[in-house]
């Protein structure tokens, strides 16, 4: 696919906890940081053995590794092929490349949530293209993100804007100078929210929401989403959370049916008590 695009991410934006595969089956994490523990930033590459804009960019990241790592930047590239099972062809290619930085296979999970930070951030649906890549700060925080090949020189151009004051961030993801009336925001968190509890990444979501509470609590439908999230809860065997979630629901929405028969069920199978 030939499309390209490159942005800088007005706010650094959070993103929920992404994980993949290395060549023996581990799964690991692709970045470890959070608000709490900050790690280093990552530059997550998702590429393809067939496509030939992708082996290119490798071989660049792989000539530009040490500078990389001497900017504290750890590069994380994982394979599409065949959705993660067919990848023959992919550990073929990362053994001739002998690349230097951690490699491995991406699932449809990874993907999937991939694909959700990039409709919010472009404002559509679009397929992935490859190589799509992601600038993550030391925090898990979305800093770029790269649609088509990028050098190392810009990826580390951007990584040294990751610490610069929100103004300064938005003044230099525009091409054009300008006024504002608003602070730059992260984009859209409340939505990846819902849509991650609405397409079942239960563990992911319920960590991306306790993180982001603050910025996600003063949306209009709030109640909704703390609904969804109980009813994830139960199915999930944690109770006593979807009871606090309903007992919230109702606190912002007093009297709303929907909640009350929720919380009245759980209530009447004990599983509405503890904190």
């Amino acid at each position: 696919m030939s499309e390209v695009a490159h942005v800088l991410s007005q706010a650094l934006t959070p993103l929920p906890a992404l994980s993949y595969r290395d060549w023996e089956g581990k799964t690991s994490p692709v970045f470890t940081g959070s608000p709490e523990q900050p790690g280093r930033p990552v530059l997550l590459n998702l590429w393809a053995s067939w496509c030939a804009p992708c082996v290119a960019e490798l071989r660049e990241f792989a000539r530009g590794h040490s500078a990389m790592r001497e900017a504290g930047l750890d590069v994380v590239a994982l394979s599409v092929d065949g959705a993660g099972v067919d990848l023959a062809g992919a550990r073929r290619l990362v053994g001739e490349l002998k690349l230097p930085f951690a490699t491995g296979a991406a699932d449809r999970r990874l993907v999937e949530k991939v694909q959700l930070v990039h409709d919010m951030t472009f404002e559509l649906h679009r397929e992935l293209p490859v190589p799509t890549s992601i600038l993550i700060d030391g925090q898990g925080r979305m800093a770029a993100i790269y649609k088509g090949p990028v050098t190392v020189d810009r990826v580390l151009a951007d990584m040294s804007k990751m610490d610069a004051a929100p103004d300064a961030r938005r003044a230099a993801s525009l091409p054009f100078a300008g006024r504002w009336f608003a602070p730059a925001r992260p984009l859209h968190l409340f939505k990846l929210a819902w849509q991650l509890f609405e397409r079942d990444f239960f563990d992911e979501g319920i960590a991306f929401y306790i993180h982001n509470a603050a910025c996600i609590k003063g949306h209009p439908k709030h109640p909704q989403l703390l609904l969804m999230i109980g009813d994830g809860c139960e199915r999930n065997g944690r109770p006593q959370l979807a009871a606090r979630m309903y007992t919230e629901a109702l606190r912002e929405r007093p009297g709303w049916a929907e909640a009350q028969a929720r919380l009245d069920r759980l209530r009447s199978q004990g599983g509405a008590g503890g904190g």
